[in-house]
């Protein structure tokens, strides 16, 4: 009896160890049961300064004030953080658990300021690209000297300062078959940004674009832009009303259907009636959603939208985490100060320990099934 119990005992060990092993291997090294692709984790040492310009006093309620909402902040992303004072305006945030080191920056410094704006799009700026091209390129042959000239090489060997760095958008055929401008206006390599802003705010060529034009620079927005290009647009610049105030909700999403992260916003009753007399004199038009005077979505409206819903399209992304961080930004406080990043250093987190629990209960459950399924056979060859 002895000698039979301790195989029975033996024997289920080894199979309940069998079994857990397997379970293991299948969930750790092959992609049989894993639900989603390891995220790399980060450790973060981030030391900030807040303050008003230099040579102002910043006050010890607003410095207060400020690392609370920071402090809210990284709890809503759920990271374990930590914030220490170096001075009355100097302080050292340490972070683990952290997967978006780009959006660290922005989630610290930024506040997330959103604005509506209706645009112009290439329609309008057909003919005008071309004369402000001229018209840039005849005053630098006529001030040789100038600085712009000067500091850029390239300007004095082309005829086309203006289109040599911009690539005009292409209109496409609709749904009714005329054709449709996107909302931008054109392209433009990132490397090549500054150096366009200026040509764009040149005095040979504002005078072609319209009074209350303000341009803007925005990340792709679904139209195959290829990768390191800027996408460049045309504000009807004026004084916004939707803005973060108009927003009751901001919640980051997943767009099965696109494959895209976006986030979702609610407004209040002033920015659903306001976003709906926007959107219907807009039909067939596009509307650029501003932050941080960055375009981040400029979709074109199909029809009037009631109900007071929006969303922000972010683009294809295994991680979510810059779309929380996003809404957390629409939804958060301003801060009263200025918040500059001194120094930033990630480093690799250490590997975190999976749970023991889950493989010793599978170790114990098949251990007493081996032990049940044994006994009961030896009941059955005994009777």
């Amino acid at each position: 009896m002895t000698t039979r119990l301790t195989r029975s005992i033996i024997l289920s060990a080894g199979i309940a160890l069998l079994i857990t092993a397997a379970y293991y291997w299948l969930l750790n090294e092959t992609r049989l049961l894993k639900k989603a692709p390891k995220v790399t984790r980060y450790q973060a040492e981030v030391n900030i300064r807040l303050g008003a310009p230099e040579n102002v006093t910043s006050p010890v309620a607003d410095v207060q004030k400020c690392i609370a909402i920071i402090d809210d902040r990284l709890t809503q992303v759920r990271y374990e953080h930590t914030i220490k004072p170096e001075n009355d305006k100097t302080f050292t945030i340490s972070i683990d658990g952290l997967t978006d080191t780009t959006g660290l920056k922005e989630l610290l410094t930024g506040n997330g300021s959103l604005a509506m704006q209706e645009v112009y799009d290439l329609s309008v700026f057909a003919n005008t690209l071309s004369s402000a091209n001229n018209a840039l390129a005849n005053y630098f042959r006529s001030h040789p000297e100038d600085t712009l000239l000067r500091q850029n090489s390239q300007l004095s060997t082309i005829e086309y300062p203006l289109l040599s760095l911009l690539n005009p958008a292409r209109p496409f055929t609709g749904g009714g078959g005329g054709m449709v401008y996107p909302g931008y206006i054109g392209l433009v390599a990132e490397k090549d940004t500054a150096l366009l802003r200026q040509l764009l705010e040149h005095p040979a060529a504002t005078p072609y674009w319209p009074a209350d034009n303000r341009f803007m620079l925005g990340k792709n927005d679904g139209y195959g832009v290829t990768q390191g290009t800027q996408l460049v647009y045309s504000i009807k610049y004026h004084p916004p009303r939707i803005t973060n105030k108009n927003i009751i909700r901001a919640e980051a999403e997943y767009d099965g259907s696109t494959n895209e992260q976006v986030v979702a916003m609610d407004f209040d009753p002033a920015g659903t009636a306001e976003w709906e007399r926007m959107t219907t004199r807009n039909i067939n038009k596009p509307i650029a959603i501003c932050l941080n005077d960055k375009v981040m979505s400029a979709p074109t409206v199909t029809m009037a939208i009631s109900g007071g819903k929006s969303r922000i399209t972010l683009g294809r992304s295994t991680d979510n985490e810059h779309g929380k961080i996003l809404s957390i930004l629409l939804k958060s406080k301003e801060l009263p100060l200025q918040v500059q990043v001194n120094q930033a250093h990630f480093s690799p987190a250490r590997p975190q320990i999976p749970a023991v629990w889950p493989y010793a209960l599978l170790f114990m459950l098949s251990f007493v099934i081996a032990m049940t399924v044994q006994w009961l056979i030896y009941r059955l060859n005994k009777n």
